[in-house]
């Protein structure tokens, strides 16, 4: 969506007569710090010869009031923020309008709704011109039913495009599972480690924050170096960690994944694909929608924070769910992270017996007790998607 939008901009700059007021363009929403800088930090790459003209903002980088207000009186064409950060300064800042707003994009758009911005949306639907020519994104790898309040909101005749990789590069990843008790998976995955049974970067998921703990210290233990990632962390210190991985400082990084938001007994056919897919809109005449929400609000960390979804982690040669996802959705954004650019990768999952399970207390995992359920899940819809998940 960036470079329609920068096109867009600097088409309509050209037809600018010299006293005209610069105005707010485009707001791009995400859902946490991590995909605002990663957003922001593109754009100012896309716009390196042509800043003066597409300035960009990312709200959630600035804490300084007075600094704050200083960037929105001159007017920035493109803020990227999210909901919350942007309903905050519309709120304290009542001189920034954005009802001149001509593309407005909310990305990772169901993510939105299970951390529980939908209430922020609604505020923030107060603040924009719906009636006016506004065009919409939403976007997403996993579009389903529930962005509909979203659409009905936001929309008006929305087309659904699903983007689909023209040199199907997304056949190059490689699925393979391991049936283990809870206890062995600490043997295995140091056997992996210890022989390079894997070569290259490892992405390593786990469910909860102690898990990712227990693990990094199991592994010191026989000197595996890894870095960790979870929502504990100040926002510096996991944009430093994702920089020093993707820099091959680390090969080796275990990722909290709290964002099991999906449930699969009410799973949508939609997807179809591991890329993007989105929904545009011209956006006139909107009908008010009452919001449905589906799911409770999680904590202010867990709403800032997401290592499955959109964030860039470069050359992951190996995504290794530690710890299975609670649902096919959430594993499709896992795998995502790998086999990415043209280039082949690896997702290789440890998938507890039922009858294993809760035999050995320290190790155990209450969604453990599913896992064999939602493996079956995932190769159904994996096989749809023209894939297959082998034993390893």
């Amino acid at each position: 969506y960036c470079i329609p939008i920068i096109q867009s901009i600097l088409v309509q700059n050209e037809s600018k007569t010299a006293d005209s007021k610069n105005e707010i363009q485009s707001v791009i929403l995400v859902p946490t710090k991590e995909l605002a800088k990663q957003v922001s930090n593109f754009l100012k790459e896309l716009t390196i010869y042509c800043g003066k003209h597409v300035k960009v903002v990312n709200l959630n980088d600035i804490e300084n009031n007075q600094l704050l207000t200083a960037v929105l009186n001159d007017r920035p064409e493109i803020l990227v923020s999210t909901p919350s950060k942007l309903l905050n300064v519309l709120e304290e800042h009542s001189d920034v309008s954005l009802m001149e707003l001509k593309y407005f994009v909310i990305d990772e758009v169901d993510l939105m709704l299970s951390y529980g911005y939908d209430e922020d949306l609604e505020k923030l639907s107060n603040f924009l011109n719906l009636k006016q020519h506004m065009q919409v994104f939403m976007m997403s790898a996993t579009l389903n039913e529930d962005i509909n309040t979203l659409k009905q909101k936001f929309c008006n005749k929305a087309a659904i495009l699903k983007l689909q990789d023209l040199d199907n590069q997304n056949k190059r990843l490689l699925q393979y599972y391991v049936k283990t008790s809870e206890y062995d998976k600490f043997l295995l995955i140091y056997v992996i480690l210890k022989l390079n049974l894997i070569k290259g970067k490892i992405l390593v998921f786990v469910n909860n924050l102690d898990r990712g703990y227990k693990l990094k210290l199991f592994l010191q233990n026989f000197g595996i170096r890894s870095c960790i990632l979870n929502s504990e962390l100040p926002i510096n210190s996991r944009l430093h960690i994702l920089e020093e991985f993707n820099k091959n400082v680390y090969n080796l990084l275990i990722a909290t994944d709290e964002s099991n938001e999906y449930d699969d007994d009410t799973e949508a056919e939609v997807g179809e694909s591991t890329t993007d897919a989105s929904m545009l809109d011209h956006g006139k005449d909107v009908e008010d929608n009452k919001s449905a929400k589906k799911l409770g609000k999680k904590s202010n960390d867990a709403k800032d924070y997401s290592t499955s979804r959109g964030v860039d982690f470069k050359n992951v040669a190996c995504v290794l769910n530690f710890d299975l996802p609670s649902s096919s959705k959430a594993y499709i954004h896992r795998v995502g992270r790998t086999a990415r650019g043209g280039k082949s990768g690896m997702a290789l999952s440890f998938v507890v017996f039922k009858n294993e399970w809760g035999k050995h207390k320290a190790s155990s995992l209450p969604s453990a007790r599913k896992d064999e359920k939602v493996l079956a899940k995932i190769e159904r819809t994996q096989k749809k998607l023209g894939y297959e998940i082998e034993p390893y």
